[in-house]
């Protein structure tokens, strides 16, 4: 990205173009074509570049461009139209630096351009005091400028004075133009441009012009933009306004009294004696056609009948507002101004993808304007991407966070933008524009401004509400704010939504509320500033440790809506852990784990899990800890949990299972093992069957067949002693896989058949789902790809329906190898390449290597054998350093794939790509499996198969 000097840039458009279509499109579409062609010979015969077309838009940039315009404008007019009227071209030409990227030019020079253009009408060329001065006394021959003098454009920034181009052959006399000057007004003018709010200027204008729309409120909380947004929006409607459009600045007025008089004062009226400022309003506004923009009306919400008899006044009157809080009329329109957009999560951040988006882009032109030298590369995009997310897109706090940027680069205001405690450094976000009001000096006071119009309950549950991250239900907020009736708090929720402090959405049915983090930030400051977090943070964890145990244990039909409940709480129930250890409460810390690793387990979260679950078993035991009985333990007036050992014994098992997931076999044993000693210590036969269980499968996959057999009996035989069905039916589970792993297909397709049974009674969709891709893989072995392919199919649509990412990942890699048996490379690449995008973002190392695996046999049936041959040693290689035995049906894909890898390379091309292979890191396997590659030049390919053997 390159800043370009000052060069000459037109921009052009048809006038009426959308008329003209609608009226006749096939003409058009001949006129357009032709219309095209004469624009670029004119701008090129110029030494012109056309950048960017939009529709019949054109955008150019020259040394000097005045020519160029001259003779487009003649070409257009000579041209034998095929319309009832000839094409009339607008052109505006401006000059100044841009931004040069990508062939494209960005800035607010092409802003200002664009602008000017909108001011003419068709035929006319306008020129900038810039452009004009760029021009010098070299004007084309037959060529004069005239001075159509200072001009507002809808820009509401600085003033332009404007020329017109004017020659013998072209039309001298147009309309007025259509510039902030036309009309009546008071529009403030703005120190920058606006920018992005597309979308919302479209929407708002639209709404304004709906003949039920009189009074639109917009609304939002403080920082969001709504002023700058209604400016721009009254600009853009002037035309549409007979006599025009009044702003009335109400931020300094605190008395409802004084709304009236304000806004006659702005409309120019003067006082007259006996006369109330009401009824002068009310004479004047009645037979007028207006646009009124009441600004801050917040402090001033008793004033809202004034609105009201106003409008009741003047038919013709309409009103915009800008308010924290709705005026609660009755045709009130409310128009929330939503915080820009922000850049995808799930891009990498480049320097052109935050050119389009808003919010980034808001921060690079502030940042620009205090550090003209800053320059967003791909090593800052990601900072710059950060802080914008951080804000929430709030137009306020990103100003101010750029205005940081003299000091502090991107890298080190991203830093410094959290304090050590992971909290948002609100004092940090402070200015220094003197020409802002006092209460947009900083983001806090900002915040302050909105929460002192609260009532002290009001206040209370505002700060109540800080503690929760990524929102709450009403539920959760009874349990928080103990001591508001469920009336009175719907009141209060519906003033802090009403106030823009409170968001409110629908989820299942159900509402759900949050708070931008910024808000959110603040509120727990003032909780802890009046000394009450601990004791709300206290109720916050007793009510998610309540919710964790009452649905992290399901099983069956129920577990997809329980577990797709945790994962909306997902940030509560970290919240609720973080608290839990920092408080050194192990017994609370060890409660959540035991209730959550299944969770963790089935939803993918297998690192963030075991990181939980380390923590709590490394908290030394201790008494109870401070926080209560859930509130399940509460009406029953039991615990839910037994004694700590057997809390221990849980986490344990827990961590061994995610262990597992990711292929730390170690782990996974040593955590099997010490909490099958505590449960045959305490005597509990349930939790030793599941540990037992858990180290089975662990041994099983290092290669220890014996050993596993022996604890896989022994927690079979428990689990039927007990009559737990579920223990069964994973055992003989377990069981089926071990015997199709040994070679005795039958006996295991008789377990498999027998556990199914079971798992089907239970509901339970995840392991029905993971036994039919057994089922697969037998079928698979056996050479039976059709039958493999649909058991794969049915299985996948279960995983997804039941939100398990395991299972689904390890059956879209056994999918993806049925279709490069059937020749369809496209679906098997794409199969393996989702399963490892799954299995990375699980941090699953077992099965990531068998992805790698399934996309090394692709590029060898595209007859890329060095890539091929690179994936399956990093593959190979990965499992031995994990001392994973691979499964049967992966040793015999393994061998198919090498074979076929060696007979393309030949014997030395292979031992070098291989050996190549072997010293990339995981990660860096990763990447190269994830590389584009090619298509097959002609139909499918077909691959030959390695029977298994033994």
């Amino acid at each position: 990205m390159t800043t370009a000097p000052a060069k000459v840039f037109l921009f052009t458009d048809i006038e009426g173009s959308t008329r003209r279509w609608e009226m006749h499109p096939a003409r058009m579409r001949a006129a357009l074509a032709r219309h095209d062609g004469l624009m670029r010979d004119a701008i090129s015969a110029q030494g012109g570049q056309v950048f960017k077309t939009i529709g019949d838009a054109f955008c150019a940039v020259f040394a000097k461009a005045a020519d160029a315009a001259k003779a487009a404008q003649r070409a257009l007019r000579r041209e034998p139209w095929d319309l009832p009227e000839p094409l009339r071209v607008r052109m505006a030409l401006h000059a100044g630096g841009a931004e040069e990227r990508d062939g494209d030019f960005f800035g607010p020079t092409l802003n200002r351009v664009a602008r000017l253009l909108c001011a003419g009408h068709g035929g006319q060329v306008l020129l900038s005091q810039a452009a004009r001065e760029a021009l010098g006394e070299d004007l084309p021959a037959g060529v004069s400028l005239r001075d159509l003098g200072e001009r507002r454009l809808k820009d509401l920034i600085r003033p332009e004075r404007v020329s017109q181009l004017q020659a013998q052959d072209l039309p001298a006399d147009f309309p007025p133009l259509k510039t902030l000057d036309a009309r009546p007004n008071n529009l403030p003018a703005q120190p920058n441009a606006l920018i992005g709010r597309q979308s919302e200027l479209a929407e708002l204008q639209a709404l304004l012009r709906r003949p039920d729309a009189r009074l639109v409120t917009c609304t939002g909380p403080g920082g969001s933009g709504k002023t700058r947004l209604a400016l721009q929006t009254a600009a853009e409607l002037l035309d549409e306004f007979e006599h025009g459009v009044c702003f009335v600045p109400l931020a300094s007025v605190r008395e409802s009294a004084l709304v009236a008089p304000t806004t006659a004062s702005a409309l120019g009226l003067q006082e007259r004696p006996g006369e109330p400022p009401a009824a002068r309003l009310k004479e004047h506004l009645r037979v007028r056609q207006t646009l009124l923009v009441l600004d801050n009306f917040e402090q001033v919400l008793d004033a809202a009948p004034l609105v009201a008899e106003l409008l009741a006044a003047g038919p013709r009157l309409r009103v915009l507002v800008t308010s924290r809080a709705l005026l609660r009329l009755s045709g009130e329109r409310n128009f929330p101004v939503p915080p820009l957009a922000l850049p995808d999560s799930r891009l990498p951040p480049s320097p052109a993808s935050l050119e389009r988006c808003d919010s980034t882009r808001l921060f690079m032109e502030r940042a620009r304007a205090v550090d003209p030298a800053l320059a967003v590369t791909a090593e800052n995009a990601g900072a710059v991407a950060d802080i914008c997310m951080r804000l929430n897109g709030i137009p306020l706090a990103i100003e101010l966070a750029a205005a940081r940027v003299r000091l502090l680069p991107p890298e080190a205001l991203r830093a410094r933008l959290v304090d050590a405690s992971g909290r948002m450094a609100l004092d940090l976000l402070g200015g220094t524009a003197r020409d802002l009001p006092e209460r947009q000096r900083t983001l806090a006071a900002v915040i302050s401004w909105s929460h002192d119009l609260l009532d002290v309950a009001e206040q209370g549950l505002f700060r109540s509400l800080g503690v929760f991250l990524g929102g709450c239900t009403l539920e959760a907020v009874a349990q928080v704010a103990q001591g508001a009736a469920e009336r009175s708090l719907l009141a209060g929720l519906e003033s802090l939504i009403d106030k823009s402090l409170v968001r409110q959405n629908e989820h299942q049915g159900e509402p759900r509320f949050s708070m931008l983090d910024t808000i959110r930030e603040f509120a727990l400051a003032q909780l802890e500033s009046r000394g009450e977090a601990a004791d709300s943070r206290r109720r916050h964890g007793m009510h998610f440790l309540g919710l964790a145990e009452s649905l992290g244990g399901t099983a069956g039909e129920a577990q997809e809506s329980c577990f797709g409940r945790l994962e909306t709480e997902h940030d509560n129930l970290r919240e609720s852990l973080a608290w839990a250890l920092g408080q050194g409460d192990a017994e609370t810390a060890l409660r959540m784990g035991c209730a959550l690793w299944r969770f963790w387990e089935v939803r993918g979260h297998w690192s963030e899990g075991r990181r939980w679950l380390e923590a709590a078993l490394a908290l030394p035991p201790a008494a109870p800890g401070a926080c209560a009985p859930s509130l399940s333990a509460q009406a029953s007036g039991e615990r839910r949990t037994s004694a700590p050992g057997l809390l221990r014994a849980g986490a344990l098992h827990g961590l061994g299972t995610l262990a597992y997931e990711q292929g730390d076999l170690e782990r996974a044993i040593a955590s099997e093992t010490e909490g099958l000693e505590i449960a045959r210590r305490l005597g509990d036969k349930r939790a030793a069957a599941a540990a037992l269980l858990g180290l089975h499968w662990a041994l099983v996959y290092r290669g220890e067949f014996e050993r596993g057999a022996e604890v896989f009996a022994e927690s079979l035989a428990l689990s039927r002693e007990l009559g737990d069905r579920r223990g069964t039916a994973e055992a003989l589970a377990a069981a089926a896989w071990t015997s199709f792993e040994r070679g005795a297909p039958a006996q295991a397709e008789v377990l498999c058949a027998e556990s199914l049974v079971l798992f089907r009674e239970l509901g339970d969709k995840v392991n029905v789902a993971w036994l039919l891709n057994v089922q697969g893989e037998m079928a698979r072995s056996s050479g039976d790809d059709a039958r493999a392919g649909a058991l794969y199919d049915a299985s996948m649509a279960l995983s997804r329906e039941a939100g398990d990412k395991r299972f689904y990942a390890v059956t879209l890699v056994n999918r993806g190898i049925v279709a490069l048996h059937q020749g369809d490379l496209a679906r098997a690449e794409a199969h393996h390449r989702e399963a490892l995008l799954l299995n990375r973002e699980m941090g699953n190392k077992r099965n990531i290597p068998v992805s790698l695996m399934g996309i090394g046999g692709v590029a060898a049936a595209r007859g890329d054998g060095a890539r091929a041959a690179r994936l399956l040693a990093a593959a190979q290689g990965s499992l031995d350093k994990q001392g994973i035995v691979q499964a049967f049906a992966d040793r015999a894909e393994l061998d198919r794939s090498v074979a076929s890898v060696r007979g393309l390379l030949g014997a030395d091309a292979f031992a070098s790509a291989w050996a190549a292979g072997l010293t990339l890191t995981l990660d860096e396997a990763m990447d190269c499996a994830l590389e584009a590659v090619s298509p097959p030049a002609a139909g499918p390919v077909k691959t030959s198969r390695v029977e298994p053997n033994g």
